[in-house]
């Protein structure tokens, strides 16, 4: 299962996905001041609502049960997503 992570702001958030052993690969980073929620794909935050803040975009079209990584891996994604969605209802109740 896939760590939940909050966070004050998406900056703080991405500069903590770089270097704390923490925060895993697949781990959903949360934002509620910017009311943002993201997936940690290999190095990348990535937004999965319509805000981002500083994290990157991914696209509606994008297949998470299989996202291509760096090195042509192609890795399932589903569950984080899955936690992420769940985040984001949160945030907006």
């Amino acid at each position: 299962m896939p760590a939940v992570h909050e966070f004050d702001s998406t900056g703080e958030a991405y500069d903590a996905s770089q270097c704390d052993d923490d925060i895993a690969n697949g781990d959903v980073l949360v934002v509620p001041s910017e009311k943002v929620v993201g997936i940690l794909v290999q190095a990348w935050p990535c937004a999965v609502g319509t805000l981002h803040g500083e994290f990157h975009t991914a696209g509606p079209e994008l297949d998470w049960s299989a996202v291509e990584q760096t090195s042509g891996e192609v890795l399932d994604y589903s569950e984080s997503y899955g936690l992420a969605l769940q985040e984001l209802l949160k945030l907006s109740l």
